[in-house]
């Protein structure tokens, strides 16, 4: 909610600016039989816009659509702010209930497990993990796993709670190079394999130089993009949305 909050501003701080630059007052448009006449309205004046001035009407009516997208905006970074001033940090009771140190997560966590029992042997079996910077995963999933970043545990929760079979940063070999990805996920019915990559930070131009360095590799293991390559991606301005996290599975396992 908070990354959402975050995301709505800036896109209201970027249509604040560009309302900025369009002409003042507004465009009132009025039928006359089977066309549409534009007229000008500003500081209680009212004129006609010819059509040869098309251009400064097209000006009046982006600035229509702008502020009805900002009113838009702005109620919803509203309901939002009441939400999180209404509802503490954590304040999801069920939960809290699958949190690894609660008394009830072992009883309750074979419900998230997958319904196939050899693939849910395989999720939760010992494999070979990436054993580079542990320090990073500080961020706990209502699973109980410990990611490296607030969107990871995105994912690993959906992943979860939609009873997905998956491994987090499991050894891959490529093409004799060793990988990592992210998540790599066995679909619940025919248990093939899928990988996940998230890509957060692709506004810094080396971080997205190696990645689609990264992607050219899959790719050459046939491993495919769309196909049994899930990615997704993020900036500072655009962070991972959490619905779209639920699409995807949605779209490719459920």
């Amino acid at each position: 909610m908070k990354m959402q909050h975050t995301h709505l501003d800036k896109q209201i701080q970027n249509l604040q600016n560009i309302l900025k630059q369009l002409p003042p007052g507004k465009l009132i448009c009025t039928r006359n039989s089977k066309y549409f006449k534009w007229y000008y309205s500003h500081n209680h004046k009212f004129s006609y816009i010819p059509k040869s001035n098309r251009t400064f009407a097209e000006k009046l009516a982006q600035k229509n659509y702008l502020l009805l997208q900002l009113d838009d905006l702005t109620k919803q970074k509203n309901a939002i702010e009441t939400f999180l001033k209404e509802c503490p940090q954590n304040s999801s009771n069920a939960l809290q209930l699958l949190d690894a140190q609660s008394p009830y997560h072992e009883l309750l966590s074979p419900h998230f497990s997958s319904d196939s029992p050899s693939l849910s042997d395989w999720a939760s079996a010992n494999y070979e993990k990436n054993p580079s910077y542990p320090e990073q995963c500080i961020h706990k999933s209502c699973s109980g796993n410990v990611l490296r970043s607030k969107s990871e545990t995105i994912i690993d929760s959906a992943l979860y709670l939609n009873k997905i079979p998956y491994r987090y940063e499991c050894i891959l070999n490529l093409a004799g190079k060793i990988f990592f990805p992210d998540f790599t996920i066995r679909h619940p019915e025919t248990g093939n394999f899928y990988y996940w990559e998230h890509f957060g930070i692709m506004d810094n131009p080396d971080y997205s130089t190696k990645t689609f360095k990264k992607l050219q590799l899959y790719n050459s293991s046939n491993i495919i993009p769309t196909v049994n390559l899930i990615t997704t991606y993020e900036t500072q301005n655009h962070p991972l949305d959490s619905e779209y996290v639920q699409t995807l599975i949605n779209y490719y396992f459920l």
